[in-house]
């Protein structure tokens, strides 16, 4: 009896070691799935965020906003998974802006993008991060010595955040929308604006472009990328013409070009005429904010 048994046990002994192996495998898996994603990025290259690299198709309407905040920038994106703001417009604007985002149902921005750190396009910052939950905080790669930075730094500081300063292109999907976001290629720049970040947004066949505060170094290396047609674009740097001023247009070939401006500071007279020769519907911030719906297919702007 003894003797059988120990076969018994011979026999048996692999068998349970070979489950008890598989057992703690699948212990390992499930753990690995169910831990949360990392969304936090530090000031190193760019950070993949959850939906980075996907390729997304158009999730109902997306909407664009680019608010009439005078010579300064704001942008409202919204579509099915979120919202993100492009820039904070200036110094004196971020109690509106949270007013605004409210007044539409924003509660919580996937995004803030600062593409760069002049007052006008800061200068709310401090603002919306203490108002609304951001998911994803990103910054131009350097820092800037005004007030409104300041504020932004200690808002940050308060909340605990660590803004992404991007080194690397990146991509985001956010609600069907595709957004790459491309930092200057070779800093230092002997002008702030020049560390501008472009955003290319695709949403289905109709493709966006913002392009903050480019000027020529910017826009030469936005060239020799080979940066191709957009059917919206947001006019860089308030509409002040440069030597490459020509050469970009051509490539973008905007059906829609927005200019943020106020009366007292419109856009140059030479850049309005090259929009006017490309056949861009042009739209200036100074007679009201501008509305952009696309479904993936269709491109509807409005302004007022």
């Amino acid at each position: 009896m003894n003797r059988r048994l120990y076969r018994l046990l011979l026999w048996l002994l692999p068998a349970m070691l070979l489950i008890t192996g598989c057992g703690e495998g699948s212990g390992a898996s499930s753990g690995a799935a169910s831990s949360p994603p990392t969304h936090a990025a530090s000031s190193g290259g760019s950070t993949a965020a959850p939906s980075a690299g996907q390729d997304p198709s158009p999730e109902g309407e997306l909407t664009v906003t680019v608010f009439q905040t005078g010579k300064s920038d704001c942008i409202l994106i919204e579509t099915a998974g979120g919202a993100a703001l492009i820039d904070t417009a200036d110094k004196g604007d971020g109690k509106e802006l949270v007013q605004e985002l409210e007044k539409r149902g924003v509660r919580k921005l996937e995004l803030l993008l600062l593409t760069h750190l002049d007052k006008d396009h800061i200068g709310g910052a401090a603002r919306i991060l203490e108002n609304f939950p951001v998911e994803r905080l990103v910054q131009a790669d350097y820092d800037e010595d005004s007030g409104p930075y300041e504020k932004y730094q200690e808002a940050c500081a308060a909340l605990g955040l660590t803004p992404l300063r991007l080194r690397e292109e990146m991509t985001l999907t956010l609600g069907g929308a595709s957004l790459t976001l491309t930092p200057g290629a070779h800093p230092p720049y002997e002008q702030d604006n020049d560390y501008s970040i472009i955003t290319a947004m695709e949403y289905g066949e109709i493709r966006f472009l913002f392009a903050g505060d480019a000027e020529k170094d910017r826009l030469g290396e936005f060239l020799s990328s080979g940066g191709g047609p957009a059917d919206f674009l947001k006019v860089p740097h308030h509409g002040r013409y440069n030597g490459l001023s020509a050469a970009f247009l051509d490539a973008v070939r905007p059906t829609w070009a927005v200019i943020t401006c106020s009366e007292k500071e419109p856009p140059e007279e030479e850049l309005l005429e090259l929009l006017r020769r490309g056949g861009a519907k042009t739209l200036l911030t100074s007679g009201g904010p501008v509305t952009a719906v696309s479904d993936g297919k269709t491109l509807a702007v409005t302004q007022g």
